[in-house]
């Protein structure tokens, strides 16, 4: 139907504007409506409306509800993602010299820490992806791939077994990712932090081992998900199934 498509474009643009919903008190029309519309481009407002009053009760509950867990969702902007390379590049270094150093030659770790999750009754979780390099050439097999594993599962005993990276590393390594205000880590020839998830995009950050080049800054600095930020350092925006694909904030 037309008005979960309206439900999407809504939340993608709230979301990416980092700004949480506040309601307004209903002027002529009710408060679920004024949410949408305030957030759709004013041309989308009058077909919008004509659909809306064509919903029943049911319809207009589960739009609600369905705003309601998007709106809980974290918000972060390119202004913290700065400012906290600027005043904590220290532990940021820190948690990649670590990484680094308990991820085994020849293999590629994405390792991102989770909250606890309500809706999906999840206690704190990880997404953990492990790739091995295959043969001389610089091609990698996937070893696993798996999302929402909780830390205190059975599960990621078993997954463990069958890399050399220990539950001691990880528990260090989130110790290591808490003083540097990060959520994740992956290695590569661009070692990426990822620092706050923002609905469903993120903002990270591409930490090279020297300076870039002026050919790399070029590369690295593409108006869209990179912006080059000084020296060795890249901030990186990804995008999510729904919402900006590229820095909502430029």
């Amino acid at each position: 139907m037309k008005y979960i498509l309206a439900i999407f474009l809504c939340l993608g643009s709230v979301i990416s504007s980092g700004q949480s919903d506040t309601t307004e008190k209903s002027t002529g029309t009710d408060t679920l409506l004024n949410k949408m519309l305030r957030a759709l481009p004013v041309e989308m407002h009058k077909e919008f409306i004509e659909d809306y009053n064509k919903m029943d009760a049911n319809q207009r509950k589960q739009m609600l509800a369905v705003m309601d867990v998007f709106s809980s969702m974290p918000t972060s902007s390119k202004k913290q993602l700065i400012e906290n390379i600027d005043t904590n590049y220290a532990n940021i270094a820190a948690l990649k010299s670590f990484f680094k150093s308990i991820v085994p030659a020849g293999y590629s770790i994405y390792i991102e820490f989770k909250p606890p999750e309500k809706v999906l009754n999840l206690d704190e979780s990880i997404d953990f992806w492990v790739y091995k390099k295959k043969g001389k050439n610089n091609e990698y097999e996937t070893v696993f791939q798996d999302w929402n594993i909780e830390l205190k599962s059975t599960k990621l005993d078993s997954l463990l077994t069958l890399i050399p990276v220990k539950r001691n590393d990880l528990q260090n390594l989130r110790k290591h990712a808490e003083k540097a205000h990060c959520i994740s880590v992956r290695n590569g020839d661009a070692f990426e932090v990822g620092y706050a998830r923002s609905g469903m995009g993120k903002y990270s950050y591409l930490i090279f081992d020297k300076p870039l080049s002026k050919e790399e800054q070029k590369k690295y600095n593409n108006g869209c998900e990179y912006i080059f930020y000084k020296n060795n350092i890249v901030l990186q925006y990804g995008g999510g199934a729904i919402g900006p694909q590229c820095f909502p904030d430029m």
